[in-house]
């Protein structure tokens, strides 16, 4: 591994000086001079090079650098004062986000980011398929939880392959992504910003440890908290429940190697890193506008929603409540429709039902463009043109070419809710009102769903609307307008048209998906 890793050093350089990319300012989507908040200050004495936080989503990788106010650590990241604002650091191929996919060949070599994302269904039924290691933790997690006792041999030999396999991808996901943004941020040569040992694997570290390599940046990754229970306690950056030391304990074990010593590494629950963020960005209303500091935080990433409720009165905040559901969020509207072209081109009820892997990724990519074009508001119409996709009983080829409206999305989503719901596949009734679900009111599309499972977030909470300070929406499945109106019509219900209007804030621009990783990056000092 060490070989490989100076192998990679030797590329990544090559690499910059090819491409020009030493000196990068990275746009935010946020002015300058417009954030406005001096009273963020913290003492990072010990990690002159400042922090990097690390965002673990469902489905992309976000990382974004905090560079030090008191030290001038280099030309690129030095921002003397005390208005530093974090960044988000753009990967190799100049995107904000990195998929969170990797391939592990026969051979242990692996790809990662989006060319292991752009085989993710023609790989889906190989010995080697695409690997995502915010689901692996998830799955070792939740199996760890059901098998605790159990001395069973072949039980115990199945949790450590899940744990040899989380780990190696994790590790070989994340090294790379966490190498190159420290090298954009922190810039110079490794034997000018790295510690004396450059074969070591190790990234983050403390110059008070000689030899160890890595640079003197502190590490801060964000975390899904588990779902909350009746009669559970509230938790915040300082106090975990069982569930939550799980999983933070199998994914410090997942990147031990690239830490020293692990302790340095901070993980902190996403929507209290949320809320950081966007106190930070004053994207909030004022708290004397309101008779409690308390935010319902949602968060619609690609493959999970959550609702939460954090305290934020004073850091660091804590979490009062938290539901997250699987498996639905942006990357379901790409299912729908790819579930409508195969009704229309196979003759099938879902993209389960076709054996063509490679024509089922090639529908996916389709899919992705496609609704790129729908959300981002530019048409309300879109052709989807695959040719060559598939051929007929006398083999000649087929192509599809099919006009896709959004009110024929948005009914086959409601429909797909729908569907999903009744049988208790997307959301477990225990997440769903029980004072509507006793009624008889069972959710039937999209919008009564995020009215069916706030109301439950108020039942279990005691509190309601009037007694929040504001309602934040984050994640890249928050530009949906799909999303973003059933969220304001189900608010509007529930609460009035005046409390959308003043209370609800969607955060404009990029900061909608990356304020998770931004407020993490704020985090040192808590």
């Amino acid at each position: 591994m060490d070989d490989e890793w100076d192998e990679y050093q030797e590329a990544l350089k090559e690499y910059k000086l090819e491409h020009g990319l030493s000196d990068i300012d990275i746009d935010d989507g946020v002015d300058d001079d417009s954030f406005g908040n001096s009273a963020y200050s913290s003492d990072r004495a010990l990690f002159k090079q400042g922090t990097m936080s690390i965002d673990l989503g469902s489905t992309n990788v976000r990382i974004a650098y905090l560079p030090n106010a008191n030290e001038n650590a280099n030309a690129n990241s030095s921002n003397n004062g005390n208005n530093q604002k974090p960044k988000v650091i753009v990967n190799r191929q100049g995107g904000r986000s990195t998929p969170n996919s990797i391939i592990v060949e026969t051979d242990g070599s692996t790809k990662s980011g989006t060319l292991a994302a752009a085989k993710i269904y023609e790989r889906s039924q190989s010995n080697n398929p695409v690997l995502n290691p915010f689901t692996l933790l998830m799955s070792q997690q939740k199996q760890q939880q059901q098998q605790q006792g159990d001395v069973n041999v072949d039980v115990e030999n199945d949790m450590n392959t899940i744990k040899m396999t989380t780990n190696y991808a994790l590790e070989n996901m994340l090294a790379p992504l966490a190498a190159n943004a420290l090298e954009q941020a922190i810039g110079g040569s490794s034997s000018s910003n790295r510690s004396s040992s450059p074969s070591s694997k190790v990234l983050f570290s403390v110059d008070s440890l000689n030899g160890v390599g890595g640079y003197n940046t502190q590490p801060i990754f964000t975390y899904p908290p588990p779902n909350t229970n009746s009669s559970s306690s509230s938790s915040s950056d300082g106090s975990e429940n069982e569930s939550e030391s799980l999983y933070v304990q199998l994914y410090q074990d997942a990147i031990k190697d690239i830490i020293s010593p692990l302790s340095i590494a901070k993980f902190i629950p996403e929507p209290i890193c949320a809320v950081k963020g966007a106190k930070f960005f004053n994207v909030l209303p004022p708290v004397s506008s309101s008779p409690s500091p308390s935010v319902l935080v949602i968060d619609i990433g690609g493959s999970t929603t959550s609702i939460s409720i954090v305290e934020s009165s004073s850091p660091p905040y804590a979490l009062q409540y938290h539901s997250r559901i699987d498996n639905f969020g942006g990357e379901t509207i790409i299912e729908s429709l790819m579930n409508y072209l195969c009704k229309s081109f196979y003759d099938v009820p879902t993209v389960k039902s076709v054996s063509d892997t490679m024509g089922v990724q090639r529908l996916y990519d389709a899919s992705k463009d496609a609704l790129k074009e729908m959300m981002g508001g530019s048409k309300s119409r879109v052709q989807i043109n695959i040719p060559y996709l598939s051929v007929d009983d006398k083999m000649q080829p087929k192509h599809l070419d099919l006009g896709v409206s959004v009110k024929v999305l948005e009914a086959e989503f409601n429909d797909y809710v729908k569907d999903n719901i009744v049988p208790d596949v997307i959301v477990p009734q225990n997440l769903l009102s029980s004072s509507l679900s006793s009624s008889g009111q069972q959710p039937n599309d999209l919008e009564s769903l995020f009215s069916s499972m706030i109301m439950k977030v108020f039942e279990t909470s005691g509190q309601n609307p009037f007694t929040l300070n504001s309602v934040l929406v984050v994640g890249g499945g928050a530009r949906s307008p799909m999303f973003k109106n059933a969220l304001k019509a189900s608010f509007g219900k529930l609460a009035g048209e005046q409390f959308v209007q003043e209370r609800v804030v969607f955060p404009t621009g990029a900061l909608v998906e990356e304020m998770v990783v931004l407020g993490a990056a704020l985090s040192s000092s808590d």
